[in-house]
């Protein structure tokens, strides 16, 4: 978990390492996201991530400036679409999360990214 949020990281600050080294040059990036980006989702439409196994999953939207690192560690788990003792609205942890970013963002909040270091991010 913790090499893929130094990846995640290293992706929105522009191919810079957390050690202040360049990894990628941003028009590798630049590149990336462009031909990848999925078009919907996120919070302006531009989000590209990647999902592995054991539900595990990061994505980020660098146009916001936003991202996700979720590291469920379940192989089995089965959808929430599946379950009937489940309520689909708080289920759908990308949807909670990604409308808890939206309201954090309408209120102004958008944290700096000082202050998102401190907090790991």
């Amino acid at each position: 978990m913790s090499d893929t949020l130094r990846f995640v990281r290293m992706l929105l600050r522009h191919g810079v390492s957390d050690g202040g080294g360049r990894l990628l040059q941003k028009a590798t990036l630049d590149f990336t996201f462009k031909h990848y980006i999925t078009g919907d989702g996120g919070l302006s439409g531009k989000e590209v991530g990647h999902g592995g196994a054991a539900c595990t999953y990061w994505t980020l939207d660098p146009k916001t400036d936003y991202a996700i690192v979720w590291f469920a560690q379940h192989v089995d788990m089965p959808e929430w679409e599946d379950q009937k003792a489940v309520d689909a609205k708080k289920a759908d942890l990308w949807n909670v999360m990604f409308e808890a970013t939206r309201a954090d963002r309408a209120k102004g909040k958008k944290r700096k990214r000082s202050e998102a270091a401190k907090d790991g991010l």
